[in-house]
């Protein structure tokens, strides 16, 4: 699952660079960053293609507070539970296909970063 090399990523860019935070929780928080920018330039662009809010302007809302809680729990399942992530990491690093994986996964985060913070706010700015 892409995801998971997606996770892969970020722990492997944790590993490399002293931190004092575990490598797993780096690359959680980073997923959970890489969730809302994909989320929230999707919403960016709904609202600039069809002039419907689907968020509040205030960041501090239910909505957004539920969720920011629903992906914190999606990503405790998949990684943080009974710590899945170590298995998923020794799979990846066992995996013939890493590479390829590897790849495709850096490919998504490009595409979700500049997406939402070139495409998606400068939208938003055209809109305002």
């Amino acid at each position: 699952m892409i995801y998971y090399y997606i996770y892969y990523i970020f722990y492997r860019i944790a590993k490399n660079n002293n931190s004092v935070f575990p490598n797993e929780f780096v690359a959680g928080i980073c997923v959970l960053a890489l969730n809302l920018w994909l989320l929230m330039s999707l919403v960016n662009e709904f609202y600039f293609f069809t002039n419907i809010r689907l968020m509040p302007k205030s960041l501090i809302s239910p909505f957004s507070i539920i969720v920011l809680v629903l992906l914190i729990v999606i990503n405790w399942f998949l990684f943080e539970n009974k710590q899945r992530w170590n298995q998923i990491i020794k799979k990846i690093e066992n995996s013939p296909s890493k590479a390829r994986n590897v790849f495709i996964a850096w490919c998504i985060v490009i595409f979700v970063i500049l997406n939402y913070w070139i495409i998606s706010l400068y939208l938003l700015s055209i809109k305002s």
